[in-house]
This record gives C-alpha cells, sequence and structure tokens, in this order.
C-alpha cells in the first residue's frame, strides 16, 4: 500500500471550504437579522432579550465556522502546493540520478 496525494483534490476541497465559509458568512448575517424587537413586558419582555441572546450566540458560532472554513480551505492549498514542489524537485532529482547513470554507463541507454 502506498501513500499518494492528489493536489487536485485538495484544491477542490479547499474551494468546498471557502464556499461553506461564504454560506457561514451568510447564515451570521441571517441570525443577526432575525431579532424579535419590541417594547413590553413581562415574558415578551423576556422574549426579547432570549431571542437577542440566542441571535448573538448563533452568530458568533456561525461566523467561527466560516474563519474554521476559509483557514482550512487556505491550508488545504498549501498542502497542495508543497505536495506538487516535492514531486516536482523528486522528478528532477531522479531525472539528474538517470542523467548521471546514463553517462556511466557510456551513453547506452538504460533499461526501463
Amino acid at each position: 500500500m502506498s501513500f499518494r496525494v492528489q493536489p487536485a483534490v485538495l484544491r477542490s476541497t479547499a474551494h468546498r471550504l471557502e464556499g461553506l465559509g461564504r454560506q457561514a458568512d451568510e447564515a451570521g448575517e441571517y441570525a443577526e437579522a432575525v431579532v424579535v424587537e419590541g417594547e413590553g413586558a413581562g415574558m415578551f419582555l423576556n422574549i426579547v432579550g432570549t431571542s437577542r441572546r440566542t441571535s448573538e450566540a448563533v452568530t458568533a458560532s456561525l461566523r467561527h465556522l466560516a474563519r474554521l472554513a476559509e483557514e482550512s480551505g487556505r491550508q488545504l492549498v498549501r498542502t497542495a502546493e508543497h505536495y506538487e514542489h516535492t514531486d516536482r524537485a523528486r522528478a528532477a532529482h531522479l531525472d539528474a540520478l538517470a542523467s548521471k547513470l546514463q553517462r556511466l554507463a557510456g551513453g547506452k541507454q538504460m533499461p526501463s
């Protein structure tokens, strides 16, 4: 069993996470806007206060989720870039090694 990273899949997942981050931001804006407002006394005033606190908590949670999703997306892109760089460096090293072996073999084609 071998481990293989596909940078394109990482980038695709990052793109989806960034989209989720935007959706969480939009949901936070909605939660912030949907607050029971009004004046009154007794139970209604309690409902208004509870609605406001709930809205603030939901908004804060959604904004936090948005930041997590967006940062996760950025880190996945960085990971993809790292693996692409590593793959290019490894390929260059193997090409140089093959070229050196070919010169040592007197220019004869190396078996595959």
